[in-house]
């Protein structure tokens, strides 16, 4: 079945919805292509036009009953299909969500789009070997396509390959610099295998371009809430390793906090070890008046309070090497 279609006049119509859109006038925009609807009720690209918009604001009945409408007007199309994937997937109705994709594959098998709303709804199913076979014949197709490079990634890291994990999420961000999605998706699965300070590189990325975004904000601070805590260095030490941009980031965040969330890791230690020694001295110091050995005690405080002293002066080394080990930044600035 044949829809009424026009380029021109459909292309200006969506420029001026999006605008609207873009510029927070939904409702304006919304009016805008149903009035345009009531002149042109055979337009499928209409149908999926508004209910594209209604999925963007999470109206899903909404969104829902426009997309069938259009695989209704035009069946032969895999737009509609896709779409109605996407719509269960926002409501992780992960099942549905493929069978709509894998209508749209059958329709379109090339398409890139319709394999990566598969992709995704295959991953979600726990089919994670599905899932991984989609993106691979979806990079071939389209080599570029910068979101799939980053599900790649993703996929990868669930199966704990972290080699083709940075691999895929690299050739992602150089595909596409300015989408702080992929860079925010990188830092949190970095946060999960403690490469800390590589989660505040790319953290801060996702903020350079998404300011407002409180998860990027939030993931930023953690990251560096967490090197604190698993150095035995001072605060100043440890912040003065990272980038600038991390820096001013994190301090802004943390001065918005009003506190330190904790103490530093080598304050902390500092503090274990003085209970540690007084635990060890003061029950035993009892027995020793008792016996009369307080000469004994003291020999035994003193081997302790060297192996401190000893602990203390070697952590930071130790620290600065186990850091080393783990980071394995790619990262240019």
């Amino acid at each position: 079945m044949e829809y009424d279609y026009d380029d021109e006049t459909s292309g200006s119509l969506h420029e001026r919805v999006i605008a609207l859109f873009d510029a927070g006038q939904f409702d304006d925009a919304i009016a805008l292509v149903k009035a345009e609807i009531s002149h042109s009720p055979g337009n499928a690209d209409l149908y999926i036009l508004l209910a594209g918009m209604y999925l963007d604001i999470d109206r899903h009945a909404d969104a829902r009953e426009y997309a069938q409408a259009a695989a209704a007007l035009y069946p032969e199309g895999d737009a509609a299909y896709r779409l109605l994937g996407w719509i269960e997937f926002q409501q992780e109705h992960f099942a549905a969500a493929y069978e709509q994709a894998s209508k749209a594959l059958a329709i379109d098998p090339d398409s890139a789009d319709n394999i990566y709303i598969a992709a995704w709804s295959a991953y979600y199913r726990n089919k994670i070997k599905l899932a991984a076979e989609l993106v691979e014949r979806g990079m071939k197709i389209d080599p570029e396509n910068a979101q799939l490079h980053a599900l790649s990634g993703i996929i990868a890291f669930t199966q704990k390959k972290y080699d083709k994990f940075d691999q895929d999420f690299q050739a992602a961000i150089a595909l596409r610099m300015e989408d702080p999605w992929i860079y925010q998706q990188f830092a949190e699965r970095l946060m999960e295998i403690e490469r800390y300070y590589e989660a505040g590189e790319y953290y801060a990325c996702a903020a350079k371009f998404d300011r407002e975004n409180e998860d990027i904000k939030q993931g930023l601070h953690k990251s560096v809430q967490f090197l604190l805590t698993s150095s035995l260095q001072p605060e100043k030490k440890v912040l003065a390793r990272l980038h600038p941009s991390v820096q001013e980031l994190y301090l802004a965040q943390h001065a918005k906090a009003g506190k330190l969330d904790r103490l530093p890791k080598w304050v902390r230690t500092a503090m274990i070890i003085a209970m540690l020694v007084t635990f060890w001295s003061v029950a035993p110091l009892i027995e020793y008046f008792r016996k009369g050995s307080i000469g004994d005690w003291v020999e035994d405080w003193l081997y302790l309070g060297a192996g401190a002293i000893l602990f203390v002066l070697i952590a930071p080394a130790i620290d600065e090497f186990l850091i080393k080990r783990k980071s394995k930044s790619r990262f240019k600035y």
